[in-house]
């Protein structure tokens, strides 16, 4: 130390050198006594910064004291030290204030340094004070806006930046504006104050201005015109609107270091202390930039934290999310449902104190996975002890873990199993209702394609024993035999009839009908064969619709469920046969297997034993019967067969020691009463012709038949096996009508009738099957279907159908 203070002695007393170094620069180098009452020396810096002559400060060095500003003067008195051994290297004083005799206020930096003598007493203070107001400013101006803006968040925080900043620079223009997306060299201002005011934002393209220089600019350096601006952009016509003059632009960079944008400070004067100006706008440039990414941010947190409000609340499940110490930090909406609760009552609570009200949660294995940090999925049966919901549930503890591994917080998940288990058992009901439609769909195709061959036979039986009827006139005893083989076809005829019952495609005689007619023609004897045990009550509507079934069938289903509800009564019941048009709707009708529409319900009701559900499941099925050896178990078969076959639905409804209800729909028939005048009319017709016929039926035997009972009645025959065959036919002969088997291989009935029609439309058809196959049905019309001529038929069948058909 003392050997710097010799140095400094040194250089004070070399004289010229000294005075040329003080008197030359800025700042105010002095010296003073000790005990800091008589001044030394003064640099004329002084008399520029205070404003106060040398002189002056020489015959008074309290001059300097009291020119301090009052507010800071006693700070500055206490930074003097006392003990002048006891100074140390420096004197730093704190930054003060001083007032000029102009009423200009200016801060000051000062500090002091001790210079000893050879005895090391110190003999001289030597100082160095600067004006640092501008500096100071600066400081007090950035302040002042932080300030201002601390408090301030998102578009407020940009808004109140922008007028803090046009006040304390006093400029007319501020704005910030973000780089457009979409829009290449376009701006779009966030906040734009113009004359101490917040206006509208708008769009700025910045080709021609200097705007472009600030946001092109690979470097982050602001761009500052301190005068002339509109004479160094004449293309920027905003700059003419505002009749600027100077200019200050600083770039917004992003953390990435992509330039996303600007502050911009404009004046219609020349902008003072532009490098302060510059500084400033630097620092809340980065600022600006922070509250970008933090808007951005929060956004995206708002956006999470909405989105998965709206995914856990579009749950069922009760799902909530709670932290290590078991507390619950978020939950959805079921949860608050299952609870009774508000987010406001459990967010922060222990998880259980809201699940185990009771507190027992050692015991419970949801609880000891949570604590153990396992993820595991727990059922709990309704009557478990830890389940107080009295419901089924399925809960999941889900651990959350860092990349670590570390539990991080618990995602739980508590599902009723009420509904799925219902839900389950439905659809094993339905898969097994599926199960036993397809075991009837099977049945009836292999009961189906047995009888199409066994008619095929029973109609050469039967066309072939009418023929020899009419040969044997004059032998009664063989005209007695082939009756008797003609009664034995018709009883076999009548037995594939009942087989095809099974069969959806069954070849039933449908006609139009009353159903309270049938009921009220079959009454007695259905009394009869109820007994007296059994009261019969029918509750039939009035002005009942027709349908369209065939009425054997209809008589037989009506029996055959009557006679099982006989059997189900053990002593005295009633059996109540109601009729009623029903309208049913899509939902009514897809749960019965039918189009919504006009139906008429018919339902038969018992007071009998019941059925449980194993055994009505199974009653429609072949051959399963309750009454041991005495039932065949097929007539409820029949009746589902022929049901199906008539484009109806049969339910059966029991309950054991309830009774049983069986609902059959029929589809309501639209047609008229003309359809049965018909039938009379026709009954007197002449049943010869001279037309010519082409047949077609892959059996040869009945194609021999056929061909032998037209003949005789004077028809024109010709014959073939297949229907490729018969297109041949037709391209070279005149043919009035074609009489077709449906069931045929390579091309069947229907396809070769839609072929017919389209390529032939005056040749009549008629079709023939032993019993009817859906496939291509729809390629034909409604009435070719309806006509259709069952096998096995007999000659007067054929040939009257065949004279109808080429009559109209």
């Amino acid at each position: 130390m003392n050997k710097n203070n010799a140095s400094l002695n040194g250089i004070i007393e070399s004289g010229e050198y000294f005075l040329q170094l003080a008197e030359n620069i800025n700042e105010v180098f002095w010296l003073v006594s000790p005990d800091w009452d008589e001044v030394l020396y003064v640099s004329p810096a002084f008399e520029k910064i205070w404003g106060q002559k040398a002189e002056d400060l020489y015959q008074d060095p309290h001059i300097w004291t009291e020119m301090i500003h009052p507010d800071d003067r006693v700070q500055v008195i206490d930074d003097i030290p006392k003990d002048l051994n006891n100074i140390g290297e420096s004197i730093d004083f704190r930054e003060y204030r001083i007032k000029r005799p102009d009423g200009q206020i200016l801060w000051i930096k000062a500090r002091a340094y001790p210079i000893y003598d050879d005895n090391g007493q110190v003999f001289r203070i030597a100082g160095v004070a600067e004006d640092i107001t501008e500096r100071k400013h600066g400081e007090l101006m950035m302040q002042n806006v932080a300030i201002a803006v601390s408090a301030q968040l998102g578009e407020a925080f940009f808004e109140s930046l922008t007028l803090h900043l046009a006040k304390i620079f006093d400029l007319e223009y501020v704005f910030i504006a973000l780089l457009d997306e979409y829009k290449e060299d376009s701006v779009n201002t966030i906040a734009l104050c113009v004359d101490g005011e917040i206006v509208d934002n708008l769009s700025y393209d910045l080709a021609g201005t200097p705007c472009s220089h600030v946001v092109r600019d690979s470097s982050d350096k602001p761009r500052s015109y301190s005068c002339d601006i509109q004479q160094l952009f004449p293309d920027d016509h905003m700059l003419v609107d505002m009749d600027a003059e100077s200019y200050v632009g600083v770039p917004l960079i992003d953390a990435s270091g992509k330039n996303i944008g600007l502050v911009v400070v404009l004046s219609i004067k020349q902008i003072e202390n532009i490098k302060q100006v510059e500084n400033i706008l630097q620092i809340f440039a980065v600022r600006t930039v922070a509250e970008m990414q933090r808007l951005k941010t929060e956004e995206t947190l708002a956006k999470s934290s909405k989105e998965w409000s709206f995914a856990m609340d579009f749950f069922e499940d009760a799902i909530y999310l709670i932290d290590l110490d078991d507390k619950l930090l978020r939950a959805n909406r079921s949860f608050y449902l299952m609870t009774g609760l508000t987010p406001a009552l459990a967010v922060g609570r222990d998880i259980t104190s809201i699940i185990h009200p009771e507190g027992e949660e050692i015991p419970c294995p949801v609880c000891k996975a949570r604590k153990e940090r396992r993820d595991e999925v727990i059922i709990m049966e309704k009557d478990h002890p830890d389940n107080s919901s009295g419901k089924p549930i399925q809960i999941t503890v889900q651990i959350i873990r860092d990349n670590d591994s570390s539990p991080l917080s618990v995602l739980m998940g508590i599902r009723d199993l009420s509904n799925i288990r219902l839900k389950e058992k439905e659809r094993a009901k339905l898969q097994h209702q599926l199960h036993q439609s397809q075991k009837m769909d099977a049945l009836g195709k292999l009961t189906g394609g047995i009888a199409h061959d066994y008619n095929n036979m029973l109609g050469i039986i039967l066309g072939y024993s009418d023929l020899l009827e009419d040969v044997l006139n004059d032998q009664p005893k063989l005209a007695k035999y082939v009756h008797e083989i003609h009664h034995a076809a018709e009883r076999g005829a009548k037995l594939t009839k009942k087989l095809l019952a099974f069969s959806r495609q069954s070849t039933s005689e449908a006609e139009r009908i009353n159903l309270n007619s049938l009921l009220l023609n079959q009454q007695h004897m259905l009394e009869k064969t109820l007994t007296v045990r059994i009261k019969l009550v029918f509750d039939l509507a009035e002005d009942l619709w027709a349908v369209w079934i065939d009425a054997s069938e209809m008589e037989d289903t009506i029996f055959n469920i009557s006679i099982n509800a006989m059997h189900a009564i053990e002593t005295n019941g009633q059996l109540t046969i109601r009729s009623s048009n029903e309208q049913l709707n899509q939902l009514e009708a897809e749960a019965l297997g039918l189009t919504s529409g006009d139906y008429v319900l018919l339902s038969i009701t018992d007071t009998g034993c019941g059925m449980d559900e194993a055994i009505r499941d199974k009653i429609f099925e072949p051959f399963f019967s309750t009454k041991g050896e005495q039932g065949t178990g097929l007539g409820l078969s029949r009746v589902y067969g022929f049901v199906r076959s008539s484009g109806s639905a049969i339910k059966a409804y029991s309950e054991p020691g309830q009774g049983s209800q069986f609902a059959l729909y029929f589809p309501r028939y639209h047609g008229n009463d003309q359809d049965e005048q018909l039938v009379e009319e026709n009954k007197e017709v002449d049943i010869r012709g001279t037309e010519t016929i082409l047949i077609v039926d892959d059996e040869p035997a009945l194609l021999r038949l056929s061909s032998e009972i037209l003949k005789r009645h004077g028809f024109n025959v010709l014959s073939v096996e297949s229907a490729k065959k018969a297109l041949q036919i037709l391209e070279h002969e005149t043919v009035d009508l074609v009489f077709s088997d449906v069931i045929m291989p390579e091309m069947d009935g229907y396809q070769l009738a839609a072929l017919v029609k389209e390529k032939y439309p005056a040749i009549k058809i008629q079709l023939a099957s032993g019993f009817t196959d859906n496939r291509n049905m729809g390629m034909v019309d409604e009435s070719l279907q309806q006509n259709l001529l069952f096998k096995p038929f007999n000659s007067q069948s054929l040939l009257q159908r065949i004279r109808e058909r080429l009559n109209e």
